[in-house]
C-alpha cells in the first residue's frame, strides 16, 4: 500500500513540479482566466477537458485509467497515455489567453492576482528551505531513497529558480494590473516573461547536433551496397550488435531484414521468432525466403555460402564492419509448381524446419482461397521450367516477367512482406494476392502466364487523405467566416 501511494505521489509530484517550474506565469494567467465571467460556461468546459485528459495522461498511476482502458475501444493498443497531456496543455494555454485579456481590460482584483502568486511562492519557498525534500524522503521506499537524496540539489535549485521567476513574472503582472504598463508595452512585457519562463526549461529538451547530411552521410559500406541493383536484402544483426542502428539502412534506400520502423507486420515478426526476440535469426529457410544477399558482421568470420567483399570498413557512426556476399544470388521472385494449405499454428514450424523444401512448395493458410492440387503419393512435382525475373522494382511497385510457360497452375512467390493492400495483375488481368509462407507474397499463376505486376494501393489511406482535405477546407472556412460576416452589408 505504501509503495502504491509512493508511486502515485511521485507521479503527481513530478507532473505538478514540472508544470509549476516551467509555466508559473502561464498558470497564474490561467487562474485569472477561470474568473473571467465574460466567457461564461466555456471556461469550465475547458477546465473539465483539461482535468479529464490529465487523468488519462497519468496512466496507471490513478484508478481512473483502468476504467478508461477497459471501456474505450482500441485503448489497449495505445502505448503512451502520457501523449494525452497536450490537451490539458492546450486548455491551460487557452485559459491563460483569457487571463491576459481580463488583465489588460482591468477586470482583475488585487486578491485574484495575489492568491495564485502567493500559493506558488509558498511552494517555491518550501522547496528552497528543504521542506519538500523532507516530504519526498518520507514517501520514498527504501530502494528509492538514494535517488531521492541525490535529487535534493536539483529540487532545491528548481525551487530557487521558481522564486526568481515568481519575482520577475509577478512584478510584470503587478505592473500591468496597476496600470504602469499599458497597451503594446504591457502585451510585450507579458510575452517576454512567458517566453523566458518557458525557455528556461524547454531549452533542456533541445539537442542541437550536426545536420543529417553529416550525421548520416554515406560511407564506404553504403556506397558499396548501392552498387548492387535492387531488389536484395542485407542482414544486419538487430539491436546494438549490428553495424547500423535502427532504420539507418532504410534511410539510405537499402533494404534490410530488420530495423524499418518498429511496427512491422505481425506475420513477419512471428515468422522470425517474435518481435525483438528473433529466435529464428539463423534459419537458412528464412534467409532464402527473404532473399538475403549480403551479411554485415563486426568481426571477420569464415561462413559457408558467403564470401567477403569488403572490410574492414568504418561506418559513419564509427563502427567497423565486414561485408559478405552470398555465393549464389538468391531469387527475389520464384515460380513453384506445388502448394499446400496448413493451419495457422502449423505454418511457422513447417517453414522453419530445415527439411522443408522452400524452393519447391509454397504454404498457404487453411483460410486462403487457393485450391492447390493434391500431391500424389506425397511426392513433390519438379519445378516448372519458368524463370521469374524482376524487370522493374521500386517501393510499392514491381513488374515480374516469366520466361517460359508452365503447363499447369503454378505459384509465384515474392520475397516481399504481404499486406492486404497489395494488388496484382497477371497478364493485365486482376489476380488475388495471397499471404504465402506465412509472411511473403504469393500469386496463383494460370498456365502460360507471362507477366505479373504488383502494386501497393490503400483505399483506407485514400479515404483518410480525402477526409483530411475536407476537414482542412472546412476549418479554413470557419476561420474566414468572421471576416466575411463583418464585411457583409447587413452587418456593416
Amino acid at each position: 500500500m505504501r509503495g502504491s501511494l509512493y508511486r502515485r505521489a511521485r507521479a503527481l509530484g513530478q507532473v505538478a513540479g514540472r508544470v509549476a517550474e516551467a509555466v508559473l506565469v502561464v498558470l497564474v494567467l490561467a487562474t485569472l482566466g477561470l474568473g473571467d465571467r465574460l466567457r461564461g460556461s466555456l471556461r469550465w468546459i475547458l477546465l473539465g477537458i483539461a482535468g479529464f485528459f490529465l487523468l488519462i495522461a497519468f496512466g496507471g498511476h490513478t484508478p481512473f485509467y483502468r476504467l478508461w482502458y477497459e471501456a474505450m475501444p482500441l485503448m489497449k493498443k495505445v502505448r503512451a497515455p502520457g501523449m494525452a497531456f497536450f490537451l490539458p496543455a492546450m486548455m491551460v494555454a487557452t485559459l491563460a489567453a483569457f487571463g491576459v485579456d481580463r488583465l489588460l481590460r482591468g477586470d482583475v482584483t488585487r486578491r485574484a492576482l495575489l492568491v495564485p502568486l502567493g500559493v506558488l511562492g509558498g511552494l517555491a519557498l518550501l522547496g528552497a528551505v528543504g521542506v519538500l525534500q523532507a516530504v519526498a524522503e518520507a514517501l520514498a521506499k527504501p530502494e528509492q531513497m538514494n535517488a531521492v537524496v541525490s535529487n535534493a540539489g536539483a529540487l532545491q535549485g528548481g525551487a530557487i529558480r521558481l522564486l526568481f521567476v515568481l519575482l520577475a513574472g509577478g512584478g510584470v503582472l503587478w505592473a500591468v494590473w496597476a496600470g504602469r504598463l499599458r497597451g503594446d508595452l504591457a502585451a510585450g512585457a507579458l510575452a517576454f516573461v512567458v517566453a523566458a519562463d518557458l525557455w528556461g526549461i524547454d531549452r533542456k529538451f533541445f539537442d542541437f547536433s550536426a545536420p543529417a547530411s553529416e550525421l548520416y552521410a554515406d560511407d564506404a559500406l553504403i556506397t558499396r551496397l548501392r552498387e548492387t541493383k535492387p531488389p536484395f536484402r542485407v542482414f544486419d544483426v538487430p539491436g546494438r550488435g549490428g553495424a547500423y542502428d535502427g532504420s539507418w539502412l532504410m534511410a539510405h534506400r537499402v533494404q534490410g531484414v530488420f530495423g524499418y520502423h518498429g511496427n512491422e507486420v505481425r506475420f513477419y515478426d512471428e515468422l522470425w521468432g517474435g518481435k525483438n526476440q528473433w529466435t529464428n535469426l539463423a534459419n537458412p529457410n528464412l534467409w532464402d525466403l527473404f532473399a538475403v544477399r549480403y551479411l554485415l558482421l563486426r568481426e571477420p568470420q569464415a561462413l559457408a555460402g558467403f564470401h567477403a567483399v569488403g572490410g574492414p570498413m568504418t561506418t559513419t557512426a564509427g563502427v567497423t564492419a565486414h561485408l559478405y556476399e552470398r555465393d549464389t544470388i538468391p531469387a527475389y521472385a520464384r515460380v513453384l509448381g506445388a502448394a499446400a494449405k496448413v493451419p495457422e499454428a502449423q505454418a511457422v514450424p513447417t517453414i522453419i524446419d530445415q527439411r522443408f523444401p522452400i524452393d519447391h512448395i509454397v504454404v498457404f493458410a487453411d483460410t486462403a482461397s487457393v485450391q492447390p492440387a493434391a500431391l500424389p503419393g506425397g511426392a513433390l512435382p519438379p519445378r516448372p521450367a519458368v524463370q521469374a525475373s524482376v524487370a522493374e522494382w521500386e517501393p510499392g511497385r514491381m513488374r515480374i516477367t516469366l520466361d517460359g510457360a508452365a503447363a499447369a497452375t503454378a505459384y509465384l512467390l515474392v520475397s516481399e512482406t504481404w499486406y492486404p493492400d497489395w494488388h496484382a495483375t497477371v497478364d493485365g488481368r486482376d489476380a488475388p494476392v495471397h499471404r504465402a509462407d506465412y509472411a511473403a507474397i504469393g500469386v496463383e499463376l494460370p498456365a502460360g502466364a507471362r507477366e505479373v505486376v504488383l502494386s501497393f494501393a490503400s483505399p483506407a489511406y485514400r479515404t483518410g487523405k480525402l477526409v483530411t482535405l475536407v476537414a482542412t477546407l472546412l476549418t479554413l472556412l470557419l476561420l474566414a467566416s468572421p471576416l466575411w460576416w463583418r464585411r457583409s452589408p447587413r452587418h456593416a
